[in-house]
């Protein structure tokens, strides 16, 4: 036997599997269906805004101001930023040399 003739007989047996199980999963969900009750769906409204534009652009403007006032450089934390020569970032050259673990979970904010 052929390969082509075996592939055509696996391809056909396939798909006479499959439209024999497609339609027992048809069946199933008809007679589902007539039996469960129908689902009802409550449609939402949803809230429309009354406020102005000029009284959303200043509320906005107080919850930036409320962050701005909280967030400030103290919630950074400091690290030193010591540039070494040999560094060339334009064509991805880095200096000669190890890198410690140390540096590496300072970098990470581990440690």
């Amino acid at each position: 036997m052929k390969t082509t003739e075996l592939k055509k007989i696996i391809k056909n047996s396939v798909k006479e599997a499959f439209q024999e199980e497609l339609k027992d999963i048809m069946v199933e969900a008809l007679k589902g269906k007539s039996t469960s009750q129908p689902i009802e769906e409550q449609p939402t409204t949803s809230k429309t805004s009354s406020l102005t534009e000029s009284e959303k652009r200043e509320k906005y403007n107080n919850i930036l101001n409320e962050t701005s006032i909280s967030l400030n450089s103290s919630n950074v934390p400091q690290q030193r930023f010591n540039p070494q020569s040999g560094y060339d970032s334009l064509n991805g050259k880095l200096p000669e040399g190890n890198v410690e673990i140390d540096q590496i979970q300072n970098l990470m904010g581990k440690k």
